[in-house]
């Protein structure tokens, strides 16, 4: 908060300076909106991606460049008293502008430090040699050394979103690790934005490439072009599942990181985006079952399945008419014409059935109409035809952003994405909570060796669920 306030104390002075005679000598207040715009820019390297300083900054850069001319004449030692002609209209202006971008900056501000957790934490670089791909991996175990002896915990995966990626769960992940989870998440280099080393060096993505994950995430639903790159999204995250899950089995330093307090055999999986629905894809795989017994329920967190979407189905071309060329070139040019034009996205298609139990995590969009039937349609679909239990959750107004790490480091993205109610401001708290009562449902009773994560209730008026034909259990003593 004090470097943003200092940097707005320093571009309000030279804008009172027409307005103020005491001001008037003062010519070395020109190079205060300098001095401002430095610290703007040093806050992103010393405290992280900050988004609501965005518009601080675009704001000081403009700012300066209409300044280059009053810090020239003060450098030449002419006289610069150009301010004097400034226009009140435009002074009141420029003020109104600063006092929009110092709200920003202020009121955004993150709720808790966005650096990423370290205590309790192991980093490993693994290779997956068939694909050539690095994989930073970060493994949340216990802090607490008076644990029962031989006590083990189950493993929670946890998928991070592509855009943000590992800051944008680190504490959920730790949240999870203090309800009696061991928490392993990932980034992939030259695929999540950003990748993070053990050394807190971060790989972003090319430009290019930020733009086509940004594209999937607004047109994946809706153009057929941009949703076959999605599905190449979501083949990505599925093959990345399967590397970990197949590496978590064999001997090797990430088993070793897991090993004594963990068990490799008891594995629950969630994933953010693409993360959530490649686990739906891969989950209903035949053969999912049998290669992964030790996976025992999975997490789809505002996971909209890209890979089941098609577009109407077009009949194929008619074959050159044997009359000539001529005579067909009119319904060439027709054809042509037609894949010319924008298709949109239609129809589902074969929706997996996962073979273990699910729960859906969604913004409270889904309940709305507008977005029902478009954006979560696939989902529902899994959802009613499932064979396995599954339920579907959704707190009182998150939004689609909301069960991560965004309303605690990023506010600004939770206005901009808000759900349909007021929000609570809680949802990161209530999806760990959630993930654990989905867990310890299907842990309880069973005989297994692991210690069951500590339950949490939650309000029934706070969460809004919807269950499959396969559920049986009851609501209360659940998921709530």
């Amino acid at each position: 908060m004090i470097p943003e306030a200092i940097c707005g104390f320093f571009l309000l002075l030279p804008l009172l300076r027409p307005m103020v005679k005491r001001l008037w000598p003062l010519d070395g207040l020109v190079w205060l909106p300098l001095f401002a715009l430095g610290i703007t820019i040093a806050i992103f390297p010393a405290y992280g991606f900050r988004p609501e300083c965005i518009p601080l900054l675009i704001y000081g850069i403009i700012y300066n460049v209409i300044n280059i001319p009053s810090v020239l004449a003060v450098t030449s030692r002419l006289q610069a008293d150009d301010f004097r002609e400034q226009r009140a209209p435009v002074t009141l202006f420029a003020l109104a502008l600063l006092a929009a971008v110092m709200f920003s900056a202020l009121y955004f501000l993150p709720h808790s430090d966005t650096a990423l957790l370290e205590e309790g934490v192991q980093n490993l670089t693994v290779i997956d040699e068939s694909r050539g791909e690095e994989f930073f991996v970060r493994v949340y175990s216990s802090t607490d050394t008076g644990n029962t002896a031989g006590a083990v915990r189950p493993l929670m995966i946890l998928v991070p979103p592509v855009m943000g990626s590992v800051g944008m769960v680190d504490q959920l992940c730790g949240d999870l690790r203090d309800r009696g989870f061991t928490v392993l998440t990932y980034s992939h280099r030259n695929f999540d934005d950003p990748a993070v080393d053990g050394q807190g060096r971060r790989f972003a993505l090319s430009v290019g490439r930020r733009y086509r994950w940004l594209r999937i995430a607004a047109q994946g639903l809706v153009s057929e072009k941009v949703n076959a790159e999605g599905r190449e999204l979501e083949e990505g995250r599925r093959q990345d599942l399967v590397f970990l899950l197949n590496t978590i089995g064999q001997v090797g330093k990430l088993r070793d990181a897991l090993l004594p307090g963990t068990d490799p055999g008891c594995v629950f999986a969630a994933g953010y985006g693409a993360g959530g629905a490649a686990l739906l894809l891969l989950s209903g795989s035949p053969e999912f079952s049998r290669r992964y017994p030790a996976v025992k329920g999975i997490i789809a967190v505002e996971s909209p399945i890209l890979s089941v979407l098609r577009g109407k189905e077009r009949p194929p071309s008619e074959p050159p008419r044997p009359e000539g060329w001529f005579r067909s070139l009119v319904p060439a040019l027709r054809a042509w014409a037609a894949e010319l034009g924008r298709h949109k996205i239609s129809r589902i298609t074969d929706l997996p059935n996962p073979a273990v139990p699910v729960l859906f995590l969604l913004s409270d969009r889904v309940w709305s109409p507008r977005y029902r039937d478009v954006r979560y349609g696939a989902l529902l679909g899994v959802l009613q035809g499932a064979g396995q239990p599954a339920i579907l959750a959704s707190a009182t107004g998150a939004g689609p952003l909301d069960y991560s790490d965004v309303p605690q480091k990023y506010p600004v993205f939770q206005a901009l994405f808000p759900g349909i109610q007021k929000s609570t401001g809680k949802n990161s708290l209530d999806a760990a909570a959630l993930m654990t009562n989905f867990a310890a449902s299907f842990l309880e009773g069973t005989g297994s060796r692991v210690t069951i994560p500590a339950r949490e209730s939650l309000l029934e008026e706070k969460i809004s669920i919807e269950t499959g034909k396969a559920w049986n259990f009851p609501l209360k003593g659940s998921i709530l």
